[in-house]
């Protein structure tokens, strides 16, 4: 019998249950997908063909960055760098964020357009003032570029990958530096195989777009990883917190904590605060000679009351406590690489912070879970020269040898895998990027799928 797209919504909660029957949707999304990336590749060169003629009539191509959470941005050098150019004219459309269910999309939306406005960017609302979304084509222009930062954000059908593609050339730079073990997540969703160009941050990271991918990495370029072009700046204090600067000034070490949200997660477990979140705190509180930074992953805050971990009150008494103790702080910015530049150690459970961490050659501690989805290759050998600790006790143990102490017999083993994921001698990765935008846009090429 021939599964219709009702049948199959229909079905959904009960396949999400039950193993066979779970193949069963797979086969269709791989039916599905294949048709909407057949669409898709037709487009590109509908879409080509527009941004050719603009270009030729001395047009500038615009570019759009379409963000539903301003606390991922990670492309500002790469958004300088348009800015000043003489053919391209960027935009950031800025969205409610859909993925935060316990917070209006009025308010979600209202707090990105601040920080985005507070880094100087040119902004387009993507919603009206309720949060309502605006249509596609009352913002995206026939003959432009878009540039997203995750397979899945959560947008209405009209700002599907098919829809956009009709106007635009879609761009794919991911959020984070995978290290996860998750090869199928971060290397065969429907986006990657059908943007037409990914953005990605390592040799190593192409070869597993060829692997696991549908289009032999076709259309996958080498960029390097663009937040690291933050550790070129000059100015190593710009947008740090007063206290941490004032803790610089004095001659503090620094210490993040920087937990994932991921408690109680079925998929990826990596989250370890709900064993060691007032441990930190009792920490903090007898570590005074010690300036403790708390840098939550974005979806940390709403998952705790989605799950029903705490109150929304006693999550937001938590946090505030990092916020207004005389040797904390608490950091919720897009740019933090200043902050792990002036910092001395840290202390994570997260995933892409393994990675982005790595170029400050500062020590970190590990907190593993044993329930979690564990690390890529990749992430295995970043964390294989990192320090490990499973309780309050290894910890403690961290913050007096290592940090105050300065007992780190890793250091050489950091710096050599160090120069593997960012080589501060090459080109940066904006402009890498740039570059690559213009020699695509000017080439007459032929990016073919193995699913045709």
């Amino acid at each position: 019998m021939h599964m219709t797209k009702a049948m199959y919504e229909v079905t959904k909660p009960i396949l999400r249950r039950i193993p066979l029957l779970r193949k069963v949707r797979s086969l269709f999304d791989e039916r599905r997908n294949r048709a909407v990336e057949r669409n898709i590749l037709a487009d590109q060169g509908r879409v080509r063909e527009r941004i050719a003629r603009q270009r030729s009539a001395n047009e500038k191509t615009k570019i759009y960055f379409v963000f539903t959470q301003s606390q991922l941005w990670g492309l500002q050098a790469f958004y300088d760098l348009l800015w000043e150019s003489e053919d391209f004219d960027p935009y950031v459309v800025v969205m409610p964020n859909t993925e935060d269910s316990s917070t209006p999309h009025r308010v979600s939306l209202a707090k990105n357009l601040a920080e985005f406005g507070r880094l100087g960017v040119r902004i387009i609302s993507g919603a009206t003032d309720d949060g309502t979304i605006a249509s596609c084509t009352t913002i995206i222009t026939d003959g432009s570029i878009v540039f997203v930062d995750q397979p899945h954000p959560g947008l209405p059908g009209d700002w599907s990958y098919e829809q956009l593609s009709k106007r635009s050339l879609i761009c794919y730079v991911p959020y984070g530096f995978k290290v996860a073990n998750a090869h199928d997540g971060h290397f065969n969703q429907l986006l990657h195989n059908i943007a037409w160009r990914v953005f990605c941050e390592t040799d190593w990271h192409k070869a597993q777009f060829a692997k696991y991918g549908k289009r032999d990495a076709a259309n996958i370029v080498v960029s390097g990883y663009p937040k690291f072009d933050e550790y070129r700046r000059s100015d190593k204090t710009a947008g740090l917190d007063p206290k941490v600067v004032g803790a610089l000034e004095a001659g503090k070490k620094i210490v993040i904590w920087a937990p994932h949200w991921s408690v109680q997660d079925d998929y990826l477990g990596y989250s370890t605060f709900d064993r060691y979140y007032r441990d930190f705190q009792r920490l903090a509180a007898s570590r005074p000679e010690l300036m403790w930074i708390f840098r939550p992953h974005q979806r940390l805050r709403y998952h705790l009351e989605e799950i029903g971990f705490l109150p929304a009150i006693e999550i937001e008494k938590y946090y505030e406590w990092w916020c207004h103790q005389d040797n904390t702080a608490c950091s919720t910015e897009s740019n933090y690489i200043n902050m792990f530049r002036a910092s001395s150690a840290m202390i994570t459970d997260s995933g892409s912070f393994l990675a982005e961490y790595l170029p400050s050659a500062k020590p970190v501690l590990v907190l593993r879970s044993k329930g979690s989805v564990g690390y890529n290759e990749l992430g295995e050998a970043i964390i294989a020269s990192y320090h490990h600790a499973d309780t309050a006790e290894g910890i403690e143990r961290f913050v007096s040898d290592v940090v105050l102490n300065g007992n780190d017999a890793l250091i050489a083993q950091r710096n050599g895998l160090s120069r593997l994921i960012f080589n501060q001698e090459i080109e940066s990765s904006s402009r890498i990027l740039i570059s690559e935008l213009r020699s695509s846009l000017s080439s007459s090429e032929v990016r073919c799928s193995r699913w045709l």
